[in-house]
């Protein structure tokens, strides 16, 4: 009865949508509990379709997550003997559980869905179609409210109007902007696409996505992620070409280049946080001496560049946390048990007659590290090494779509958690299922193409 009820078709069907509808409501706030009862119901009947199709676990071991997989379960298990010996156990214990192994049951999601390459619903195209417009949908709504605020006031509406805030909104429209990256490279130099988009609808898109990055989010992260993409395609343009260097290439990058520049530059010149930057770190990394960062970004109390003018806000505030959690890692290489409030817990704890405000540092890197120790922090970055390395190894043996989305994916994530608080919740749950599934689909592409090469050396040699 139960096996002609749960039939894989419907139990396909029903996976996908549970699937897309998780990733649609990821950067919504307050659905928390909505995310739990989704990733719960999928993650069950996903074991009752990999029962069905005789899912074995020399799949598992053969597949490229085998051993980050291996290297997360040890920061896992890490993490849970570190607050075993710390003063906030219980706190630690019900942080690991809904954020560190939460995105595993995501995670076994996704490797289910990537490995079943036979099931037409669980096509890559499908899949990077699926996430693509799940995101899509709020940078749209994000987009044209800014532009019809412009049409009523005659300014641009610079915060985020969408429902899942300017943060969740920048969060996850970096992951578009990656695919379009990718897109973009492979359409331009090989003629493929996976986005079923002609070129004309495929440039409105893409260009509608990257001003609303730039310019309604008006992030300075943005400008940043967008150079850094651009600049890490011209360097993978030169090593994939550089036996083959012609008129068309040299122009591609030279245009890469220039779009890349004009975004640093039109960044530095409109944004007055760069101009002060370098004078604003050593002040912000004497976190003894200058102490407005334990408290709110009030302007009175943040200390003065050496021009007599106060720091920038922004710019003081993350500095000053990043050292001083470095500081406190260094005080306790151990861990002082996994938490995204480790920050504000420890703090309070080493200056007991202050009024703390500051909750978090900012930074999934210093939460991490606080919360997990240098062991997790090298557990961890082991786990990011590895992927940029067979991606990237990947990517330039055999020009993989996949792999070069996995790099920029691995990459981007590493690099913004240094400066946001990533490393929990929907944040990490997004990233570790999409860089199972680009790894898995990057994995198959490049056997089967092996396979169809080997056929046709074969055929040519008889």
């Amino acid at each position: 009865m139960l096996n002609n009820i749960l039939t894989n078709q419907k139990l396909s069907y029903a996976i996908l949508t549970l699937f897309g509808l998780l990733f649609f409501i990821y950067p919504i706030p307050h659905t928390i509990a909505i995310r739990y009862i989704v990733i719960i119901l999928m993650f069950i009947l996903t074991i009752f379709y990999a029962k069905n199709i005789n899912l074995k676990y020399q799949t598992f071991k053969e597949s490229p997550i085998y051993i980050p997989t291996l290297l997360y379960t040890a920061l896992i298990l890490w993490s849970i003997f570190v607050a075993i010996f710390s003063k906030y156990t219980l706190e630690a214990m019900g942080q690991i559980k809904s954020q560190l192994i939460m995105p595993m049951l995501v995670g076994f999601v996704a490797f289910v869905i990537a490995n079943d390459t036979t099931n037409k619903y669980f096509s890559k195209q499908r899949i990077l179609m699926l996430i693509f417009f799940s995101i899509f949908i709020h940078v749209a709504y994000s987009g044209l409210e800014s532009i019809k605020y412009f049409l009523h006031h005659g300014k641009l509406l610079t915060r985020s109007p969408a429902m899942i805030g300017l943060d969740n909104l920048n969060f996850v429209t970096a992951f578009l902007l990656a695919i379009l990256t990718v897109e973009v490279y492979f359409r331009i130099i090989d003629k493929k696409y996976y986005l079923p988009f002609d070129n004309f609808y495929f440039s409105l898109i893409t260009i509608f996505i990257f001003f609303d990055f730039i310019v309604i989010q008006a992030k300075r992260l943005g400008v940043t992620s967008v150079a850094f993409l651009i600049g890490s395609l011209i360097i993978l343009l030169i090593i994939r070409n550089r036996k083959r260097l012609n008129k068309k290439i040299v122009l591609i990058i030279i245009t890469f280049t220039l779009i890349t520049g004009g975004f640093i530059y039109k960044s530095f010149k409109n944004d007055p946080r760069w101009q002060t930057l370098i004078k604003t770190i050593p002040i912000a990394m004497n976190t003894e001496k200058y102490s407005a960062w334990r408290g709110k970004e009030i302007p009175e109390l943040l200390p003065n560049l050496p021009n007599g003018k106060k720091v920038s806000g922004s710019n003081y505030m993350r500095i000053a946390w990043i050292t001083k959690s470095i500081k406190l890692i260094i005080e306790n290489p151990f861990g002082y048990g996994f938490s995204k409030l480790a920050f504000k817990n420890i703090i309070k704890a080493k200056y007991p007659n202050e009024k703390i405000r500051v909750t978090q540092a900012h930074s999934g890197f210093a939460d991490l590290g606080l919360g997990s120790g240098i062991i997790g922090l090298m557990l961890w970055y082991g786990l990011i090494g590895y992927v940029i390395y067979i991606s990237l190894k990947n990517y330039i043996e055999y020009e993989n779509y996949f792999s070069l989305l996995s790099l920029f994916i691995s990459t981007g994530f590493s690099f913004r958690m240094f400066i946001d608080s990533i490393f929990r919740d929907q944040e990490l749950q997004q990233f570790l299922a999409m860089l199972i599934l680009f790894l898995i689909f990057s994995q198959e592409e490049i056997k089967k193409n092996v396979k169809k090469f080997n056929k046709t050396y074969r055929h040519n040699n008889v």
